[in-house]
């Protein structure tokens, strides 16, 4: 018997200045394509068809403190 499973979500995750960095020519991260795909998102309205969860940057600065602890 053959099992078919269907994916229907998608996880997106953008951070504000991801956009922002440039790491060289031959790379294979291109940042501006990841700010041009979240501009894509925005504009065309498919972020209304999305379950949108917000980061806190909480354990960052529980990491910060603990450093400074040291």
């Amino acid at each position: 018997m053959l099992a078919i499973c269907i994916i229907d979500f998608v996880f997106y995750l953008c951070l504000g200045d991801v956009g922002n960095y440039y790491y060289g020519q031959g790379h294979p991260m291109k940042p501006h394509r990841i700010r041009m795909t979240h501009n894509l998102l925005l504009n065309y309205g498919l972020y209304r068809k999305m379950e949108i969860y917000i980061h806190t940057a909480r354990q960052h600065v529980r990491v910060q403190q603990a450093d400074a602890a040291l």
